[in-house]
């Protein structure tokens, strides 16, 4: 393949990161502007709320049974080819599938609505819970029956143009809804608010979509060969079984809490989830942001040059999660008191617990990006049924014994399925061709260094500060600075020779350069 078309494929995955970066960055800013007026006016049960019927409809997306990663897999080759016929029939194939998915997802939520006040439980809140979840419902619905062109964008590796989408829709939400919730004291205003922007947020989408791509818009679409429907449904059928595991794995975790807790404990955890879930966002889909560009490199064939790029993402993958994990157990204990209140701070039992979750699951997008660009769905579709009967079984036993740490234990134990099979059976030895001892001793590396690391962060930043005997602001700002420097510090001592650790620090000085030459012209 030609250095231009690698040059491409390089320049879409930066500008892709780098939307995505700042996206995720101001979503975290607005996050917390928002839910510190939310609670102000309204209080912790609607959070819980807000957070038990995010996370359920979340779990009825496993309908759509992995049919949006096998299109988009099938699209790289006639995108790179210019193959327009075979695109158009490949998004007509999209769009009646996902007009299906989402007739599914509807009538699985309209099913579930009965049992809505059972699965809340016990609460204090005066609002009609049927209608809440209705809003929520059409919210998701609707996604599916206007979101289907989006397939495309991400397919050509031009993600930053959802980022950018996305950007506008959550600026306006936050504002909206803040102005909305503060002028009206309204919680079905609220979420009604944000109903209408993700219709907006769609039809503008699709009118993008349809400059950037004006064929796929033509009448009469050809038939899609048999040959690529048998491969896309033997992908989704590997990729039903993800779904499921997703499914259980993800989408347990509000339900288990808010069953054995209770719906208030489940409102003091999701200014956590909010939090870690954005910064988890931020490092899996910088990460991700590469997909369709690995894909593309994918079809080379070259397996050397394959692994070469492999070790860089993944090095990229451990520096952003070790900085992130570092960075939640210095930070987040006096965020959340300055934030909202020191009465909304968890024990540090449950941060760790959180913490060593999140080091795990972030770390595991590397592999994803690979795993998904070569279309591996079929071949380990059992491994998310065991991880998922892991999760579930492990999340209550733990969760009986020691509370609401054991919640977040039980989806780590259930990611080892991955770690100890998954990954080095399909990435490792049938992508890269290379040995499981390889595979065990780097991972077992990383993740060594990476505990190190977050140790000596922790323990450093807790000894200073109480030195100093900083407190509020002073020890939020401190912390913050902490987080920053000394982890970072730490890997660059331990990789001061790596050719890894060389090329990233290359590729962020070649940045610091464009972006200065950018400023002086």
């Amino acid at each position: 393949m030609s250095q231009k078309t690698t040059s491409t494929r390089t320049k879409n995955s930066a500008r892709n990161m780098i939307v995505s970066v700042l996206f995720n960055s101001l979503t975290i800013v607005l996050g917390i502007v928002t839910q510190r007026i939310f609670l102000k006016i309204l209080n912790t049960e609607y959070l819980g709320l807000n957070s038990l019927f995010s996370n359920i409809l979340t779990m009825l997306s496993v309908a759509e049974l992995g049919v949006t990663n096998a299109v988009i897999f099938s699209m790289y080759e006639p995108l790179a080819k210019g193959d327009k016929k075979t695109i158009r029939a490949l998004m007509a194939f999209y769009k009646k599938w996902y007009w299906t998915i989402g007739m599914v997802v509807a009538i699985l939520g309209l099913c579930l609505l009965p049992f809505i006040p059972n699965i809340v439980g016990e609460q204090s809140l005066d609002v009609n819970l049927y209608l809440i979840f209705a809003v929520s419902l059409a919210d998701i619905v609707l996604s599916y029956f206007l979101g289907y062109k989006r397939s495309i964008i991400i397919a050509s590796q031009q993600n930053y143009i959802i980022d950018v989408c996305q950007i506008a829709y959550v600026v306006l939400v936050s504002v909206l809804q803040m102005l909305v919730l503060y002028l009206t004291h309204n919680y079905y205003a609220y979420i009604l608010v944000r109903l209408a922007l993700r219709i907006l947020q769609n039809v503008v989408l699709i009118a993008i979509v349809n400059r950037k791509f004006p064929y796929i818009c033509e009448s009469d679409p050809p038939k899609l060969k048999k040959e690529i429907q048998k491969s896309i449904f033997t992908k989704i059928k590997g990729l039903f079984y993800h779904k499921i595991g997703g499914f259980i794995v993800l989408g347990t975790d509000n339900l288990v809490i808010t069953t054995f807790l209770g719906l208030k404990v489940n409102g003091l955890y999701a200014s956590y989830y909010m939090i870690i879930s954005a910064l988890q966002s931020i490092i899996m889909q910088c990460v991700a942001a590469t997909t369709a560009s690995v894909g593309n490199l994918l079809v080379e064939k070259n397996v050397k040059k394959q692994f070469e790029v492999f070790r860089r993402i993944r090095f990229i993958n451990f520096w952003l999660a070790v900085l992130g994990s570092a960075g939640l157990l210095v930070v987040m204990d006096s965020f959340i008191a300055v934030w909202l209140g020191s009465e909304y701070v968890l024990g540090l039992d449950v941060l760790l617990a959180l913490v060593l979750n999140f080091y795990f699951y972030v770390n595991r997008s590397a592999f994803g990006v690979f795993k998904d660009a070569a279309g591996i769905y079929h071949e380990d579709r059992f491994v998310p049924i065991a991880e998922s009967i892991l999760n579930i079984s492990a999340s209550i036993i733990l969760v009986k014994l020691i509370g609401l740490p054991g919640v977040f234990l039980g989806t780590f134990i259930s990611g080892l399925a991955l770690y100890c099979f998954s990954y080095p059976k399909f990435v490792y030895k049938n992508l890269f061709k290379r040995k499981y001892s390889s595979y065990a001793f780097e991972t077992i590396g990383f993740a060594a260094l990476a505990a190190i690391t977050v140790a000596v962060s922790f323990v450093a930043s807790r000894y200073l500060a109480g030195l100093m005997n900083l407190g509020g602001v002073n020890l939020l700002i401190f912390n913050i600075v902490a987080a920053l420097v000394i982890p970072n510090l730490i890997i660059l001592a331990m990789f001061a020779k790596n050719q890894n650790m060389k090329y990233c620090l290359e590729l962020i000085g070649k940045m610091i350069k464009k972006v200065c030459r950018a400023k002086r012209s």
